[in-house]
């Protein structure tokens, strides 16, 4: 991630992908693509060079954004881009925002 301040963002159109963008806007890219419905929360360890992000899993209806079946996930993604599922599908219902606390080491 170097030593350059970065912002990172969830962006669902185009394409579903994490975008790193340096805080004045001249350098954008993709730190990961993603797939699934509904991406929400994300965190950056700056230790490790990864950023986190959730998945909540497809709605069980749509038009009253109710999510009920437990298919959530939580992911994260390594310096070269691959995503790797952490807390993997049918281990939770709806995972939303993260936070990390760097110190301790938790999510």
């Amino acid at each position: 991630m170097g030593s350059e301040p970065k912002l990172y963002a969830v962006q669902i159109r185009p394409t579903a992908e994490i975008i790193e963008l340096s805080p004045d806007g001249s350098t954008i890219r993709t730190a990961a693509t993603v797939t699934g419905h509904c991406r929400d929360g994300i965190a950056v360890d700056v230790e490790t060079s990864a950023v986190l992000w959730t998945h909540m899993g497809t709605p069980t209806n749509m038009s009253k954004a109710e999510f009920f079946d437990p298919e959530g996930q939580i992911f994260r993604t390594t310096a070269d881009g691959a995503s790797v599922p952490l807390l993997s599908h049918s281990q939770s219902v709806t995972p939303k925002q993260l936070t990390l606390d760097s110190c301790r080491r938790l999510l």
